[in-house]
């Protein structure tokens, strides 16, 4: 298999891990500016917390807002120990992205435990905190679809570029925030674009529905009941509809 480094006005390489078909694609690092403090992030996700943590960490898009600010990440405060802040909130992780110095790994935990109720207890034994490189390069892993349940699906790019929108709208992304994440979305649509990740398109829900295809004679012409009514629901009554299901139930 042949590599080809592609570079970016930053300079600095970083090494993918990808699916076997297709070129391998070198991840661009972003820079940082250096008077923005240290880069650390915060999270938990499918690899460490079962489905029932991960349902009481997530934070609604709608209340995102809600959070930086009350964190103070916003247009009229900035606490001593983060300067920006960038919630990214999935279904399968639930990620904060921050500046600052040598407490903020502290901080954001305090963060998480205020906005979700969730104990620092409970959170310390699935919880992970990556600093500098570390981070960058699992950012642009998350942005490419290498972190996600189902490798290579579409939903994350959107939502990391969601997460930094809402950031930058509520004043909480400055110069490091903004050069991470935009050298991030970058990252993921060049690996859509010139790697084979994304030749075979799939969601969380579409490999569900697949299963329930396999599992259940005739399911065409089965009831079937989806629980939840979000995005990963929508994307699952769609895929049974493309299998001819007529009786579907969202509860």
């Amino acid at each position: 298999m042949s590599a080809t480094a592609l570079h970016d006005s930053s300079g600095i390489p970083e090494p993918s891990a990808e699916p076997s078909a297709g070129p391998v694609l070198v991840l661009e690092r972003p820079r940082a500016h250096p008077a923005d403090g240290g880069l650390v992030c915060v999270g938990v996700s499918h690899r460490t917390a079962p489905v029932s943590l991960r349902e009481r960490l997530a934070i609604p898009e709608s209340a995102v807002g809600a959070v930086l600010s009350r964190f103070g990440c916003g247009e009229h405060a900035r606490p001593s120990a983060i300067s920006e802040l960038v919630v990214l909130s999935t279904c399968n992780r639930l990620e904060l992205y921050a500046a600052g110095g040598r407490t903020a790994g502290a901080a954001l935990v305090g963060l998480l435990t205020e906005a979700t109720g969730v104990s620092a207890e409970e959170l310390h034994p699935v919880l992970y905190t990556l600093a500098g490189d570390a981070a960058v390069r699992h950012l642009c892993r998350t942005a490419a679809g290498l972190e996600s349940m189902v490798v290579g699906e579409p939903q994350i790019l959107g939502q990391v570029s969601e997460a930094f929108a809402t950031a930058a709208a509520n004043g909480a992304a400055g110069h490091m925030m903004s050069t991470l994440f935009r050298g991030a979305i970058r990252a993921g649509r060049r690996a859509r674009s010139e790697t084979g990740i994304s030749r075979n398109p799939t969601t969380v829900s579409s490999v569900a529905v697949k299963l329930a295809e396999a599992t259940v004679p005739n399911l065409a012409a089965a009831s079937v009941v989806v629980l939840g009514a979000g995005e990963m629901a929508e994307l699952a009554a769609a895929a049974l509809h493309y299998r001819g299901v007529n009786d579907i139930c969202i509860v």
